[in-house]
């Protein structure tokens, strides 16, 4: 029998066996099988889950003693996963029980010689932090001093990490007194993996204290990292924590920390760095003063980085864009016109299709701001360029933009500019675009009547019968279904019936079998039994198609309203080849 097998039996079995069976056997695996990081993620995942079946509280600690055996691992996934694990069996302690179980865990590993114990430990501080009394917190901040000493430097990641998750909980006075010092030290450490570990914590203790004397201490530590020239990771790390803090400093603080550092990293050597910089910069421009913005950040924007050779650049330089033009509309109208139009212009104009796509899609979020002569100079243009993508996706969201266009525009400009963009759309090789056009123009049949419908499609019709490509004459009919109960019945029987019925000797089996299925979609909704008749003519005629999944079809709808039973495929197939024998 298998371990899985055995485990499931055993657990089926209730509690008791859980901790005299199961638990042992766990312990005679886990060494055997340490070296293995799969099955050991796996072991110490489900060691947390038997904390439902391992019966009353006292004897919780027998899963602790179990998963200490991994607590030690090489593989940093497997250390997680068993301090994982220890919180959900903690979740299920009673007070007591921190301080007696989970705590000596925690000081008998910190004075461990292999530095996986220590960080182990300092991955249970968060854990007992809330737990345990005043005087037992002293204890923990102890073994933190000892931590972020160590020579080892992902021991002092750890302590860092750690902090940073009890952050919020600690008091400002003890902050100040006793974790600035330390902060301090880890923001300048000599190891990129500390430094980027504690300039994230430097902004979580800004975001969730929010303390003047914090942030005159902390925000020229964080400056350095700007200034960091050997270490990328670090100043993606601020550009990243730039964001997050900016709404929880003085205005002032923004203007002379945060605007400055944008403006470094904007003119970073690494894209990565530039592409976090630019997707940070609508947060710090709502929150600084915007003669700065203008002056410091602009003149960046115009002249270096709206002809970066990274296209992720582009790319989030194009979304920045689109995000700060409410904004700096709201400041002064003027702005649109002098600063977001013609960056926008330039980066349409010399772009690729996800740029393009990124600036058109922020730009329709902020179409409200635009005046309709704008959107006709602006965005018509830019919709038109993008339209000409390669990327199907792209044209296909193209199609739900048009629609929504339609609500700024007044109906002449929208149907000389646009329409004729959102007909070629319903001609496209793609199936899905195609769907989303039609369904689009489904949704403006219902806003502008049906009467404006019908003209549209009597303009597409002719384009649909006459083409070479079948593609096309498949797209008539299933125009003609997506639209049945939008257009007038009476419209469709006059005008686009006959089209459909003389597809009936199309070559192309797939467009007559097509034809049998618009039949029985129209059928219903179609008036009159003569129009009817001509109709079950067509099924007829069909029944003796060459093709059998045509003739299949036609079979099926003729026979519809009368039939007892349903007639399946398979069957229809044989009897038709025992007629031909």
């Amino acid at each position: 029998m298998s371990h899985d097998s055995s485990v499931t039996s055993l657990v089926t079995k209730g509690s008791e066996a859980t901790r005299i069976k199961m638990l042992p056997l766990i312990t005679e695996i886990i060494p055997k099988i340490e070296d293995n990081s799969e099955l050991m993620l796996v072991l110490t995942e489900q060691l947390g889950l038997l904390a439902d079946y391992i019966g009353p509280q006292k004897y919780l600690p027998l899963l602790l003693y179990t998963l200490e055996l991994a607590a030690t691992n090489d593989e940093a996934a497997v250390r997680d996963k068993t301090v994982e694990s220890m919180s959900r069996v903690a979740s299920k302690f009673d007070e007591s029980q921190y301080t007696s179980e989970l705590l000596p865990l925690l000081m008998k590993w910190s004075k461990g010689q292999a530095y996986t114990s220590k960080v182990t430990a300092a991955g249970l501080i968060p854990l007992l932090y809330s737990h345990v009394n005043a005087q037992r917190k002293e204890l923990l901040y102890k073994v933190y001093n000892q931590f972020y000493k160590d020579e080892v430097p992902i021991v002092r990641k750890a302590a860092v990490a750690s902090f940073a998750e009890i952050a919020s909980m600690i008091e400002t006075s003890r902050l100040k007194k006793n974790f600035m010092p330390i902060l301090k030290k880890l923001i300048v450490d000599n190891q990129e993996l500390v430094r980027v570990a504690a300039t994230e914590m430097a902004g979580k203790v800004i975001a969730s204290h929010k303390n003047k004397e914090i942030n005159e201490a902390l925000l020229p530590l964080m400056k350095q990292a700007a200034e960091e020239k050997r270490m990328w990771r670090l100043r993606f790390t601020l550009a990243e924590t730039i964001s997050s803090i900016a709404g929880d400093i003085t205005k002032s603080e923004v203007d002379g920390f945060l605007l400055n550092w944008i403006c470094d990293l904007l003119g970073d050597s690494e894209p990565e760095v530039r592409t976090q910089a630019l997707l940070s910069l609508p947060k710090v421009a709502k929150r600084c003063s915007i003669s700065l913005l203008v002056e410091k950040v602009f003149p960046m924007l115009k002249t270096r980085l709206i002809k970066d050779i990274s296209e992720h650049v582009r790319i989030a330089l194009a979304t920045a864009i689109c995000k700060l033009t409410s904004y700096l509309f709201k400041a002064d109208p003027k702005y649109l016109e002098e600063l977001i139009l013609p960056l926008g212009v330039e980066l349409a104009g010399n772009e690729r299709s996800k740029a393009k796509l990124a600036l058109f899609r922020g730009a329709l979020k902020a179409v409200q701001v635009f005046s309709q002569e704008q959107v006709e100079w602006y965005i018509i243009p830019l919709l038109v360029a993008v339209v000409k993508e390669k990327q199907w996706r792209i044209r296909a969201e193209v199609a739900t933009y048009i629609f929504k266009l339609a609500k700024k525009l007044d109906a002449r400009t929208f149907q000389e500019k646009l329409m004729p963009l959102f007909l070629e759309l319903l001609s496209d090789p793609v199936y899905q675009v195609r769907l989303e056009t039609t369904e689009n123009l489904r949704k403006l049949g219902e806003a502008l009547g049906p009467l404006w419908l019908e003209e549209q499609v009597l303009s597409k019709m002719d384009e649909f019968k006459k083409s070479t490509s079948y593609l096309m004459r498949m797209n008539l009919l299933f125009f003609v279904v997506k639209l049945k109960n939008t257009l007038q019945p009476q419209f469709i029987a006059n005008k686009i019936l006959p089209a459909i019925l003389l597809l009936k000797n199309d070559p192309v089996p797939n467009v007559r079998f097509n034809v049998a299925k618009c039949i029985e979609e129209l059928m219903p909704i179609l008036p009159g039994k003569l129009l009817k008749n001509d109709m079950l003519l067509v099924l007829q005629s069909l029944l003796n198609d060459s093709d059998f999944d045509v003739t299949y079809l036609s079979l099926i709808h003729i026979s519809e309203p009368t039939r007892p039973l349903y007639i399946s495929y398979a069957v229809f197939c044989l009897k038709k080849k025992k007629k031909k024998k």
